[in-house]
């Protein structure tokens, strides 16, 4: 018993055994009389002791509704306690709690939690010692979006994305630039993606806008899209073919634009070969290049040992890419299977429009950049013959959402099929930066990757303004620096976990560490994307949230109002038993 029970069970206790002491002492009473007396006294003491200290309960378990977006409607249900977080306002019969944890340490006879809105913030993003329930509402807009760590100036920015909504089917998505102007518009596909594409040209922090419209061109969703543009290297190419052609003509064109280290052996006839001295398939030669390009006849007249060697430099990293210009025979077939890709078919053409409307002009304006010399015209470009070249095992290799070839891991390295053999009809056509985006992205696909260079912090996928966020590969404390406001802010290194800090940023927008750029995210600017991961991540919470086996329910007072009774009752008695003496 704690001391603060101590004193007024002595209160209760001392004066019942000094009125039992004089009721036995007392002359003229019979001993049952005596006997009856004391009995009735001590429980009159033990009546009021029950009436100011009743017996303790075990509480109910309780299901409550916590509030978590300003959009939550409670359910009808009045008897359900109902709570609201910050972020959902001010709510008609609900509690304000500043968070979840806290909710739960305050009512632990809460065992079970029905979380009504958008899901769970950050700060609440942790396992709960309680069970939880969430069924939100169905998603509307975007909801995933998937961006290159960095593209090299230069180089094609290839976007991916998925929508959700009942219409999506007659949505379109637009990608614009940092001057808000056009460059891609795609429709959606039916099961929700959405690939785009873009230029990029000087090295720099440059902010892309997707947008969703729907068929009425009404704004349904649209997010920010940061891309870091970092001046690339020179891809080192080398190109092997079996005589010279206008595809390689063109092709040599455009890697000189992009500022490619080619080397190149095209054989004339007659022992004359066009090209570099020393150019061939070497292990040196190989080590030293990013990509090599063959065709067919160049191929085949790598031999069985050539192939060998081409297929160790495959496992070390280099890209090789195979463009047949004539249709593949078996003995094609069998020359790529060695090397690690295994296709089928590709003795016919079909005609594949990678357009099929006309471009507009402000649209080529924009891809063919400021230093294009004919006219933007609204064209669409030429269909383009394709070998019916198929894979079971293979990924395509795509230009936007057409399959234009495959391509396969082999080690460190990969090998592409480009099925393609008149790429350089769209330069003839007008439409030269369909041709350049389409080499780029072929050629960015499969070769040598190369691995960055001084420490580079790891992050979420994006990151959220006023939100908790995770940075790891720091070296130390560290200061986050916002570029337009030059506000910093100091980052202490978790010592649970060594190189990770937590971070609220306080501004939008691109911020500073070290030497590498972070864009945050305003949520407001990006409505589906936040609502989207916002649902995840409470998923997974809900799924790592339970009550814990030694969970133990609170104790309260029982009801006074029992003891009460009693205590009158005898008080009565005993008045009575005293009256009649």
């Amino acid at each position: 018993m704690s001391t603060a029970l101590s004193w007024p069970l002595g209160l209760i206790v001392l004066p019942a055994l000094v009125g039992m002491v004089g009721t036995l002492r007392r002359p003229g009473l019979s001993a049952a009389r005596k006997t009856v007396l004391c009995i009735v006294q001590a429980l009159v003491a033990s009546a009021l002791w029950l009436t100011l200290f009743p017996p303790l309960q075990t509480q109910p378990a309780v299901t409550a509704q916590v509030l978590t977006s300003p959009d939550a409607t409670p359910g009808s249900d009045a008897s359900i306690p109902r709570y609201a977080l910050p972020e959902a306002g001010d709510v008609d019969g609900a509690q304000h709690v500043p968070d979840l944890a806290s909710l739960l340490r305050a009512q632990p006879q809460i065992t079970a939690v029905q979380l009504i809105g958008d899901g769970l913030p950050a700060r609440d993003r942790l396992p709960q010692r309680a069970a939880l329930a969430h069924t939100p509402a169905p998603l509307h807009g975007l909801v995933e979006v998937q961006l290159p760590d960095a593209v090299a100036a230069g180089g094609q920015l290839q976007v991916l994305a998925r929508v959700a909504g009942a219409s999506k089917r007659d949505w379109q998505a637009e990608l614009r630039d940092p001057a808000e102007r056009l460059v891609d518009r795609q429709p959606i596909n039916d099961d929700g993606r959405i690939a785009l594409q873009a230029p990029v040209r000087a090295a720099g922090q440059v902010l892309y806008t997707l947008r969703i419209n729907d068929a009425d061109n009404r704004l349904i969703d649209s997010a920010p899209l940061p891309v870091s543009v970092v001046d690339g290297h020179a891809l080192r190419l080398h190109q092997l073919a079996g005589a010279p052609n206008a595809e390689n003509k063109f092709f040599q064109r455009w890697a000189s634009d992009a500022a490619l280290a080619t080397t190149r052996q095209l054989p004339t006839g007659g022992g004359v070969v066009l090209g570099d001295v020393g150019a061939g398939i070497e292990a040196r030669q190989l080590a030293n290049s990013d990509l090599l390009l063959l065709d067919e006849r160049s191929l085949l007249a790598l031999g069985s040992a050539g192939r060998a060697r081409l297929r160790s430099a495959l496992r070390e990293g280099l890209g090789v890419l195979v463009q047949p210009r004539d249709a593949l025979e078996a003995s094609h077939r069998q020359a790529l299977a060695e090397l690690g890709l295994r296709v089928s078919g590709g003795n016919r053409t079909a005609a594949l429009a990678l357009e099929t409307d006309k471009t507009p002009p402000e649209r080529l304006d924009v891809l063919r950049g400021p230093r294009a010399h004919t006219p933007a015209q609204a064209e669409s470009a030429p269909p383009l013959e394709r070998w019916n070249v198929t894979s079971n095992d293979a990924r395509p290799l795509r230009q936007g959402t057409h399959a234009i070839g495959f391509w396969q891991t082999v080690g460190r390295g990969r090998i592409g099929l480009l099925a393609l053999p008149d790429t350089h009809l769209l330069v003839l056509a007008g439409r030269d930066e369909l041709h350049a985006a389409l080499w780029a992205q072929a050629t960015g696909t499969l070769a040598r990757a190369r691995v960055q260079e001084g420490a580079y912090v790891q992050h979420d996928a994006r990151l959220w303004q006023h939100e908790r966020n995770t940075l790891c590969g720091l070296d130390g404390d560290t200061e986050v620096v916002h570029s337009d406001s030059q506000h910093s802010q100091h980052l202490r290194i978790d010592p649970a976990t060594p190189g990770c800090a937590a971070w609220w940023p306080e501004h939008s927008g691109w911020h500073r560490i070290g030497e590498q750029a972070v864009f945050v995210t305003a949520p407001e600017t990006a409505p589906g994307l936040h609502r989207a991961q916002r649902l995840r991540d409470t998923a997974e919470v809900v799924a790592a949230s339970s009550l814990p086996a030694d969970h133990a329910l609170p104790q309260q007072p029982g009801p006074r109002w029992p003891w009460w009774l009693a205590l009158v009752g005898l008080l009565g008695v005993l008045w009575w038993v005293e009256r009649k003496n």
